[in-house]
């Protein structure tokens, strides 16, 4: 606006103007000279008047200008400050969507969106992606030949126009119709680029100076939430793996041989669908090394199996994956495009079973490679992170601990066998050397489970130090899961100790227990045709007295629980060195059976009675020949449901007290 001073200026100019021109009109009829020099002054007057109004106006237009821009400014702030206060208590996926939405509406832009970097290189999938006529569904593209890939490289890219003729290649930006283009990297705290924020127009976009802070501050918060998101989601997969590793492991603590195979394709189900693989497989190497098979193997639907089950594979055909599992190293490709050329054989098979990406992780046993372990990705590329890596090593180590024992146990059973079939006793010290090999897999199990629990306590520990309050411990999601899985992996150590004791103290199997079969029988008959075989042992030297009570027929293998009869009558018989008495005794509550045997023996000591039904008690001077058949007798009753024990004293006797459920 004019000053006063210069409001009085202007009207004293043009009332001149106005008293100059009726001056020069009418000295013009007087003198002609006069003429010329009046008019040059009323020219002169009156273009200083006209300027003045000019003037005068331009800066009204100016102010009211001044004034739009301030209320357009004082706008853009008020809605700036209540999308920050929107957004503050919103996270995740409703936080993107908003922070997208708000900042198209706030630029006046035709797009916007908001993408984070993929595992695969030079990807980004969008978090969230908005239009001028509401949200879009999220896409996954390629970098290449696109606008955001110099953003992605950690630089603001501004193009006011022509975006499509600079990036030609680009279909994408046709599709949308986009001639202006503003991007941002989205940085974290440690100057890693997660992702980046975009707005498209399909006009030229100029950006001035407070469109291009209100972007840095979308894009600040964005990156924030974004890295949060992250570290959330990395922390939930890390505790899931640790779950699926305690649960797979847990699985496989007092498993059956017959067993292993089925829990090994349902660990590889599990393991599959988590990851989310296309194909999760195990191939062992043959005996002579020479061939691997396909032994098990988990396919999502849709996904055809690699090879046929079983079947044998020259190891010479491939040498890459050879050369790095030999070393005890994975062998990964993130694509199958980028074999080299001399893995043409390699890729020529994995083109023909769709394979695009692929791990193969080594299954070590001792210092042996025994197979390896892998993941197939059939329908895109993908990278697979360092936890999922170790995810496959950790399940490997659980796969060759149930494999190798199975091969133990039946290798065991074997033995046992051939002692069976020829009587030789003195052949069960060198059994022994193969039981303590079986400890392996239950100590691996045990090393396993410890090495879970610390991680979990350094967690537990990490929580409690960065925790202020009880409430804030109780809710934290990561805090109650370790304590789970600590829970959990109590259970498998003590499965595991279980696993340990019966491995050392037991001999399946002895007894021909493949030619039994599981039936009602009295076992009054059994004990009747018990002591008639062993009747020349104690002819003459041994009383035999029987109370039988009303004992109802229960299920059991016979052939088995005669073994145990005979055993246990057979060393009563053997611990009375002159003369003396057998007792048998019958009895039954409606629940239980009960048979106790009882003898006039010299009796055990104490000491030895702690290690009656370990392997190797023939002591001569208490209980003659006791030391394979009692550890039998003993894991016979357990595989009934029933007790054993035994109270002795010695100089007076020992008796035995057989306990088996009716049902």
């Amino acid at each position: 606006m004019f000053t006063t001073l210069e409001s009085k200026l202007f009207i004293n100019i043009r009332f001149k103007a106005i008293i100059i021109i009726g001056l020069v009109i009418l000295f013009s009829t007087v003198n002609p000279i006069w003429q010329t020099w009046w008019f040059g002054i009323a020219a002169v007057t009156t273009i200083l008047a006209l300027g003045f109004g000019w003037h005068k106006r331009r800066i009204g237009n100016i102010e009211t200008q001044k004034k739009k821009l301030e209320i357009q400014v004082a706008e853009k702030r008020k809605k700036l400050r209540l999308i920050l206060e929107g957004t503050a208590s919103v996270t995740g996926d409703d936080f993107f969507r908003l922070l997208v939405s708000s900042l198209g509406s706030l630029l006046g832009a035709r797009y916007a969106f908001i993408a984070e970097l993929t595992e695969l290189e030079n990807r980004v999938r969008t978090l969230a992606f908005w239009s001028a006529a509401g949200l879009l569904d999220n896409v996954e593209y390629n970098l290449t030949g696109t606008p955001c890939e110099k953003v992605l490289a950690g630089e603001m890219c501004h193009y006011l126009k022509d975006v499509q003729t600079l990036f030609p290649d680009d279909k994408d930006l046709v599709d949308l119709g986009a001639e202006g283009y503003l991007a941002i990297p989205l940085i974290n705290l440690s100057g890693r680029v997660l992702g980046h924020l975009a707005v498209l127009d399909d006009k030229p976009m100029p950006v001035e100076s407070q469109d291009l802070s209100i972007f840095k501050t979308f894009a600040a918060r964005g990156a924030a939430e974004l890295e949060r998101k992250q570290a959330v989601k990395a922390l939930k997969y890390r505790g899931d793996i640790e779950f699926i590793i305690s649960t797979i492991s847990t699985s496989f603590i007092n498993l059956e041989s017959a067993e292993v195979d089925s829990a090994i394709n349902h660990a590889l189900l599990t393991l599959g669908a988590f990851a989310g693989v296309d194909r999760c497989y195990i191939f062992l190497f043959s005996e002579s090394g020479k061939t691997f098979l396909n032994t098990h193997e988990w396919c999502a639907k849709g996904i055809e199996p690699s090879f046929a089950p079983n079947r044998d594979l020259p190891i010479e055909d491939f040498p890459q994956v050879m050369e790095k599992l030999n070393q005890f190293e994975n062998f990964y490709v993130p694509r199958i495009a980028d074999l080299p050329p001399d893995a043409s054989v390699l890729k020529e098979i994995l083109q023909q079973q769709g394979v695009q990406s692929f791990i193969d992780v080594p299954m070590i046993y001792g210092k042996h490679l025994v197979g390896f372990l892998g993941f197939d990705s059939v329908k895109a590329e993908r990278e697979w992170s360092v936890e999922d890596i170790r995810l496959l090593r950790l399940v490997g180590e659980i796969f060759v601990n149930a494999l190798e024992r199975r091969r133990a146990e039946k290798e065991l059973q074997k033995t046992q066998a051939k002692l069976i079939q020829s009587e030789k006793m003195a052949a069960l010290g060198k059994l022994t050397a193969g039981i303590a090999h079986e400890l392996n897999t239950p100590v691996g199990a045990l090393q396993s489970t410890m090495d879970t629990m610390n991680r979990c306590g350094v967690k537990i520990d990490q929580i409690l130090e960065n925790s202020n309050t009880l409430a804030e411990l109780k809710n934290n999601n990561v805090y109650r899961k370790s304590l789970k899985i600590l829970k959990e992996n109590r259970q498998v150590a003590t499965s595991a100790a279980e696993r340990i004791m019966k491995v050392v103290i037991s001999l399946r199997n002895f007894t021909r227990l493949d030619e039994a079969e599981f039936e009602k029988a009295d076992i009054h008959e059994g004990l009747d045709s018990t002591l008639t075989l062993i009747q020349h042992e104690i002819t003459n030297r041994v009383q035999i007295e029987k109370n039988y009570g009303d004992l109802p027929k229960i299920r059991h293998y016979p052939a088995e629980l005669n073994q145990v009869l005979m055993t246990l009558l057979r060393n009563a018989a053997q611990a009375i060195e002159k003369k003396g008495v057998i007792i048998i005794e019958t009895t039954s509550d409606g629940n239980n059976v009960y048979v106790k045997i009882s003898d006039t023996g010299k009796g055990i000591s104490p000491e030895k009675i702690k290690t009656l039904f370990e392997l190797g008690f023939t002591t001569k001077d208490t209980r003659v020949g006791m030391g394979m058949g009692l550890i039998n007798a003993y894991n016979i009753i357990q595989k009934h449901d029933g007790e054993l024990k035994v109270e002795s004293e010695v100089g007076k006797g020992t008796e035995f007290l057989i306990t088996l459920p009716i049902n």
